[in-house]
């Protein structure tokens, strides 16, 4: 019996660090240096010539801006509008848009502030995704 109760009692300690590992690596330490930028936007209407970002983190000072969609699904031509980000989470934030209508496929960046300046600058700030496809969590159609 004394063999048996071992084998639990050894089998129990397994069992409890195979738990206890994954919980330690889940603690939040505060630092978000890692953290990438994302957005999250809804199809929706326009309200008082603005639409909303659902959701954003910008891991420094930042730019949202909306683009619309060319026909292979890129962002295309000038921007349609842009809000001003300072780094961390963002909910629910209204951009105010010009020109589009009910229909139009539009696309969301977030581009790093490089210049200091308090208006977008798409000669000097970068987007967070140059050079790779914007995830499809950043395009919306106005309804």
């Amino acid at each position: 019996m004394t063999i048996r109760m071992n084998a639990s009692v050894i089998a129990l300690a397994f069992a409890a660090a195979a738990f206890a590992q994954p919980a330690l690596a889940l603690q939040n330490t505060g630092d978000t240096a890692g953290t990438q930028a994302s957005i999250i936007v809804m199809n929706q209407k326009l309200k008082d010539s603005k639409v909303k970002l659902t959701y954003a983190y910008a891991p420094e000072k930042s730019f949202a801006v909306v683009f619309r969609s060319d026909e292979g699904g890129k962002t295309a031509g000038k921007p349609l509008g842009t809000v001003e980000l300072n780094a961390g989470d963002h909910r629910n934030v209204d951009i105010p848009l010009s020109g589009v209508k009910p229909g139009d496929k539009l696309w969301v960046s977030l581009y790093q502030v490089q210049n200091g300046d308090t208006q977008f600058n798409r000669a000097h700030d970068v987007s967070y995704w140059a050079g790779k496809n914007l995830p499809k969590a950043n395009s919306f159609i106005i309804q």
